[in-house]
């Protein structure tokens, strides 16, 4: 499991950017093993796998861009139910101190098809996913086989990211918190044809996240993509 694996204590370490890259890399080497019940729980995001995977990788990945720009700063994961994810030292005029973080389309639908791909061994990673009942008394699920037009994916990328800008940005925050949005970008937004859309994203909620925001940065989960706003 896990959290054999890494402790909260390591995950509450404050450090440099290039140490929580090369410390992050450790951490992924670690859980390539050939364990089921630990594929099952990165997955399914149960225990410990929710936040080091919606919490800890998105900084990971925005850190990995960053580091040679933020060198003399130090960041730290603060897990629980404060109003930020992340907490930054030192101190520095005109920079955020703590980061809000959110995964823009990690919600139900995404969490029934990993159970499917968890099940199954294999799953459309662009398809619509419907059901019925419940994990509990029983699912029954359907994913359409039906060809995806790629632009209706990145049309409903674009919409779950401007709904997670404003879901977040209906909250109170303190002062010098920027706001990271991480998001699956392996089936939208890797096309030079879509950024046209990545900005309308940030022409249209930019009004909205600087009432509570310092910063916005969207990060996709590949790692080459960042969109920045400051």
């Amino acid at each position: 499991m896990l959290e054999q694996l890494v402790t909260l204590d390591e995950i509450a370490q404050d450090r440099t950017p290039a140490d929580f890259v090369v410390w992050f890399d450790e951490v992924l080497e670690r859980t390539r093993l050939d364990d089921p019940a630990l594929r099952r729980q990165i997955l399914l995001r149960q225990g410990l796998a929710k936040p080091v995977y919606e919490e800890v990788f998105p900084l990971y990945r925005l850190l990995a861009v960053k580091q040679a720009a933020w060198s003399g700063r130090r960041f730290r994961n603060v897990l629980g139910n404060q109003p930020y994810d992340v907490s930054v030292t030192p101190a520095v005029a005109g920079a955020f101190s703590f980061l809000e973080i959110t995964t823009a389309d990690n919600d139900q639908a995404e969490a029934v098809r990993m159970e499917v791909f968890e099940e199954k061994g294999t799953v459309s990673a662009i398809s619509p996913v419907t059901w019925t009942g419940t994990k509990r008394t029983g699912r029954t699920v359907e994913i359409s086989e039906d060809m995806q037009l790629h632009s209706d994916t990145v049309k409903r990328k674009r919409d779950q990211l401007v709904a997670a800008i404003e879901r977040k940005s209906s909250r109170d925050y303190p002062a010098g918190t920027a706001l990271l949005v991480y998001f699956d970008d392996y089936v939208a937004f890797a096309d030079p044809d879509d950024q046209p859309v990545m900005a309308e994203v940030l022409a249209v909620t930019r009004d909205v996240w600087r009432r509570k925001f310092c910063a916005l940065y969207i990060i996709g989960a590949s790692g080459r993509r960042l969109w920045e706003q400051e």
